[in-house]
This record gives C-alpha cells, sequence and structure tokens, in this order.
C-alpha cells in the first residue's frame, strides 16, 4: 500500500511539472505569436510601399491593360485572404 501512495505521489509531481512546463509553453507561444504579428504588420508595411513603386513601375512599363485599381483591389483581396488564414491557423493552435 505504501508503494502505491509513493507512486502516486510520484505522478502527482510528475503531472504538476507537466503543468508548469505546459504554462511556460502557452507563454512563450504567445510572446512569439504576438512578436509574429508585429513582423508581419512591418512586412505589410514594406511591401505596401514596395507594392506602390512596382505599380507604378509595372503600369509604365506593361501595356497590359490592367488598371492601378485593380491592381489594388487583388492586391488587398490577397491579403484579406492572408488574414483569414492566418486567423484559421491561430483558432487551430488554441
Amino acid at each position: 500500500m505504501q508503494d502505491l501512495h509513493e507512486k502516486l505521489d510520484t505522478l502527482d509531481s510528475n503531472v504538476k511539472a507537466l503543468l508548469r512546463k505546459l504554462n511556460e509553453a502557452l507563454q512563450d507561444n504567445q510572446l512569439l505569436n504576438n512578436e509574429n504579428n508585429k513582423l508581419k504588420l512591418e512586412i505589410n508595411k514594406v511591401d505596401v510601399e514596395r507594392g506602390s513603386e512596382e505599380i507604378g513601375e509595372y503600369n509604365s512599363k506593361s501595356p497590359s491593360g490592367v488598371s492601378e485599381e485593380k491592381h489594388h483591389k487583388i492586391k488587398d483581396d490577397i491579403k484579406s485572404y492572408i488574414k483569414e488564414i492566418d486567423d484559421c491557423i491561430e483558432l487551430i493552435e488554441q
């Protein structure tokens, strides 16, 4: 009977250690998600800045007939799809 109590105590301490590690991992995950979101915003800013420069170059070089307005709409649609995918991934991770 004493052996059983020792095993239960060992299991209890192991579970508590696992819970501490899980909480630490969740906190680290949250910090990394926050940092990831900040980096994504920075990338979007750079993409928008570069995109408007590239659009100007593209329109001046290409006789394809794609208007700047249509190009922006397509780009905005793609960004919204990426955001929806990121939101889905975030929900799955939770």
